[in-house]
């Protein structure tokens, strides 16, 4: 149970920096895109990683969380791709 919450808050935060640093907001949220969580981590990310790196990282942190949290395997879904396609 531990490990399925870690991956559901590495996704939650992974995709609040995804969300502060690729969308404009509109001024209708108060804290913008991403919310608090977003805006700090990219604030804090950017300068280390730069813009590529920071999405790269929530790129990956959002994958692993997401396989952590539903409890699948990246190997088998390329092995049933790979399967429906040959």
């Amino acid at each position: 149970v531990a490990w399925r919450t870690a991956g559901w808050l590495a996704v939650l935060l992974a995709a609040c920096v995804l969300l502060h640093m690729h969308f404009v907001s509109t001024g209708r949220l108060p804290a913008g895109v991403g919310g608090i969580f977003g805006s700090a981590l990219a604030e804090l990310g950017r300068p280390v990683l730069g813009w590529v790196g920071l999405t790269l990282l929530a790129l990956l942190v959002l994958m692993i969380g997401a396989q952590t949290c539903l409890g699948f395997s990246w190997l088998a879904v390329a092995e049933a791709t790979g399967r429906r396609l040959y």
